[in-house]
């Protein structure tokens, strides 16, 4: 789970930056921007994996212990980690727009060009993201979370 979370996201990621000017310290900038990001988005997986796996060959009222407690791990992941990331593709994804629109200005068509096309890959790894961790974690491990709950805590 984890090498796909990080592989889909960072893979796509290439754009993603946290600059706006139409010149090589902007794009320089970008290419910072887009390495932390993927530091955090890295260690936002491996919260989700971590929350996501068990190994339960234990007595019932440990297992039901160990749900509840990942549940709770599930539920702290989705409130500062999530947004904090969230929140950086969604600044990254306008960033890219404004190195595109501040390149046009200038007429600078071959940097207006791959910076709306690093804008497209932004905005596109954002949605991908969303829809992942919507999916993958919030959906089916969750769902799963609270089925072991219902049949170990009884």
């Amino acid at each position: 789970m984890k090498k796909i979370l990080t592989a889909l996201i960072v893979s796509s990621l290439s754009g993603v930056a946290l600059a706006n000017s139409c010149d090589n310290a902007g794009f320089d900038n970008a290419s910072r921007g887009n390495e932390r990001l993927r530091g955090d988005i890295k260690a936002l997986s491996e919260q989700y994996v971590e929350a996501c796996s068990w190994d339960y060959d234990m007595p019932r009222e440990k297992v039901c212990s160990l749900f509840t407690g990942k549940l709770k791990q599930l539920n702290t992941i989705n409130d500062a980690p999530l947004a904090k990331v969230l929140s950086q593709a969604e600044m990254a994804t306008d960033a890219w727009y404004a190195v595109h629109e501040n390149c046009a200005d200038k007429g600078l068509k071959g940097n207006a060009d791959s910076a709306f096309e690093a804008y497209e890959e932004s905005f596109d790894a954002y949605n991908n993201l969303i829809k992942e961790i919507d999916t993958r974690y919030n959906q089916s491990c969750r769902q799963q979370i609270e089925e072991n709950i219902s049949k170990y805590c009884k």
